[in-house]
């Protein structure tokens, strides 16, 4: 009777230490994250801030070049910071296009805490776009969102025409129980039933923000007529391509949708950078024209 007791104790706190665990690296951005072998881009970035709309500094790196047919603002996904997006901000400043890259909240050298997958990060994007407006030269605006920065960009554009064009990668539909469920095993190999529950629980309850509430599939209907762009690996390991199509199903035209044989999650740009540059060339252009 003790020995069970006891294990039943030990599985109760390895479960406790699980969830704990695991909702808080859910909601803890790295602040050092740099991606793997990464080197730092050569584009004539000016080191700007802002403040979100709930007041908050957000760190910027912005480059106007002359000529250009419009500035594209980069957004990092979950967990990151604007090194993600600089590889990819330099092929496009190299196409000709304006860049900005920035910090979302808690991320880099932004202020902050918590992530909330996309909730309050739209009023983050929302600030980026009130000081654009401020700035002359910038041209239309168009957003390439890796993952959270997709689903922050969708969310966004359907409730600010200042965006002329939304392309993502890896973009979630919405922070659900599915999207928890997939991301957990992604993250830990361990089944999510028993702990996604309570991981969410634990996570709103941490950052004051309820994740059932970023739903990007419920808004995307609202960008039309202006394009969007859906990118999606097939062996998405955080997010199930599945949500590339339950966004696109949810799109009206004009829209697009590129699923890419191979890559895992924000991959196609490393494994079809070409054809990746191309498609958004042509995408980007063709909005800002």
């Amino acid at each position: 009777m003790k020995a069970a007791a006891m294990l039943l104790g030990a599985v109760a706190v390895a479960y406790i230490a699980i969830v704990l665990r695991t909702a808080w690296s859910l909601i803890s951005p790295r602040r050092d994250y740099s991606p793997e072998g990464y080197v730092s881009a050569q584009v004539p970035f000016e080191s700007v801030a802002f403040k979100s709309r709930i007041g908050l500094r957000r760190a910027g790196w912005l480059a106007i070049t002359d000529d250009a047919p419009g500035t594209i603002v980069l957004c990092h996904g979950v967990w990151t910071n604007h090194r993600e997006m600089e590889s990819r901000a330099e092929a496009l400043w190299d196409r000709g296009f304006s860049v900005m890259t920035f910090d979302f909240q808690g991320s880099g050298d932004s202020e902050g805490r918590f992530t909330t997958l996309g909730l309050r990060e739209v009023g983050d994007l929302l600030g980026a776009l009130d000081f654009l407006s401020e700035r002359t030269g910038v041209g239309p605006i168009g957003v390439l969102g890796n993952s959270m920065g997709g689903a922050v960009g969708l969310l966004t554009a359907a409730r600010d025409s200042r965006i002329a064009c939304v392309a993502t990668d890896g973009a979630f539909a919405a922070a659900d129980y599915d999207f928890v469920a997939h991301a957990f095993h992604g993250a830990t190999g361990l089944t999510p039933g028993p702990f996604q529950d309570a991981v969410v629980v634990v996570s709103e309850l941490l950052s004051g923000a309820r994740l059932d509430r970023v739903r990007p599939v419920d808004a995307i209907g609202a960008i039309a007529p202006r394009p969007v762009l859906l990118v999606h690996g097939t062996e998405d390991e955080l997010v199930s391509a599945d949500d590339a199509q339950r966004l696109h199903e949810a799109a009206n035209d004009p829209k697009d949708l590129w699923i890419v044989p191979g890559a895992r999650h924000v991959e196609s740009f490393q494994i079809q950078r070409e054809e990746y540059l191309d498609r958004m060339e042509r995408f980007f252009r063709g909005a800002m024209a």
